[in-house]
């Protein structure tokens, strides 16, 4: 779908308002949907790394599943974000305390936590959970503008993680405007349609 970057920032807008929109009691109920879901997926029960996100606003809540993982014994790691160059490093985590404000007020990993090395990111028993304001039936991703997961999606090109983009399904959209350099996750979960028919996921 070509890019008109106006019409893109207008999507972006009204896409959001309609995450925002939805009760925080309608939410918590597709949030413990999707964790369900994903927590018996072959590719979350064979991951040994989960790459995870802490959500902010109105994002999907997926720290109980975060939480599981560390309980079975999984490495978990979350981004930190470099604001020169907009890019993110994962970071190894062993809770979800002692998280810090980075960048953009999104709480990160602290000073100190181990970066996931490039051949532990592209691995294919790795999970990274991709958070998006909006997903397409291609798996191609709207977010919030800055280009962050943009980035490194295309740093995973040629490996092979699994990629999950997570979305409520009123924000499952037929067709994103994207441009070719973009890249697309695996598959895209949402809560009813539960998978996009893009790839199976096991």
């Amino acid at each position: 779908m070509p890019v008109n970057n106006l019409e893109k920032q207008q999507l972006r807008r009204e896409l959001l308002a309609r995450r925002e929109g939805f009760a925080p009691t309608q939410r918590q109920i597709w949030d413990t949907a999707l964790q369900q879901v994903i927590c018996a997926t072959d590719w979350f029960q064979q991951a040994r790394i989960v790459l995870g996100y802490y959500p902010i606003g109105s994002e999907p809540d997926l720290r109980p599943i975060l939480t599981e993982a560390l309980r079975l014994g999984k490495k978990v790691a979350l981004p930190r974000c470099i604001s020169a160059t907009r890019e993110m490093t994962f970071h190894f985590v062993e809770s979800l305390e002692g998280l810090l404000p980075g960048a953009h007020g999104i709480p990160e990993p602290p000073a100190g936590a181990a970066e996931v090395p490039d051949g532990l990111l592209g691995a294919p028993t790795t999970l990274c959970l991709v958070p998006g304001i909006a997903f397409d039936q291609e798996g191609y991703r709207l977010g919030y503008g800055g280009g962050y997961y943009d980035r490194f999606l295309c740093r995973l090109a040629g490996e092979s993680p699994h990629t999950l983009g997570i979305c409520y399904d009123a924000l499952l959209c037929g067709a994103l405007p994207h441009e070719p350099h973009d890249m697309a996750v695996e598959s895209v979960l949402s809560v009813v349609t539960e998978l996009t028919e893009k790839r199976s996921i096991p």
